[in-house]
């Protein structure tokens, strides 16, 4: 009896990483063109690299049936990042691409060279919803 329990719990173990495996990826897979365009379009706002503004935005949508709703800020940034991560989600067109569901993209707008502290450090992901991350890097310029 003992020597089927240990292959027994093996099996499950294994089987529930395979599984999360392959959850993990096929998102991925649909997010690519979303994750490219965000990527290639987002800026650094000039109003917030001028304050060595940096920290995080968290955006929340819905797709449903290819289509972009309740598109929301839940955590501000301020210094037009917020507002340049909202244009960019706008000027995505291929949500056909992406699954049905409710999405938190989390953006990281960090300066390098800057020494001022990030906002919103902790913003957790709101239940039901799919956590998305990107960081946005860019430069501070000298005083």
């Amino acid at each position: 009896m003992k020597k089927l329990i240990f292959p027994a719990i093996f099996a499950v173990i294994l089987l529930s990483s395979f599984v999360t495996s392959v959850a993990t990826t096929s998102l991925n897979n649909d997010l690519e063109k979303f994750y490219m365009h965000m990527g290639r379009n987002i800026k650094y706002p000039s109003t917030a690299s001028a304050k060595k503004l940096q920290g995080n935005t968290q955006i929340l949508f819905s797709v449903n049936d290819g289509k972009l709703e309740g598109l929301k800020i839940e955590n501000e940034l301020g210094g037009t990042c917020d507002v340049e991560v909202i244009n960019q989600i706008l000027a995505f067109n291929d949500y056909k691409s992406l699954k049905n569901g409710k999405y938190a993209l989390k953006v990281t707008f960090k300066l390098e060279g800057a020494n001022t502290e990030a906002k919103n450090l902790n913003i957790e992901t709101p239940t039901n919803y799919a956590p998305l991350a990107l960081t946005i890097v860019g430069y501070a310029g000298k005083k």
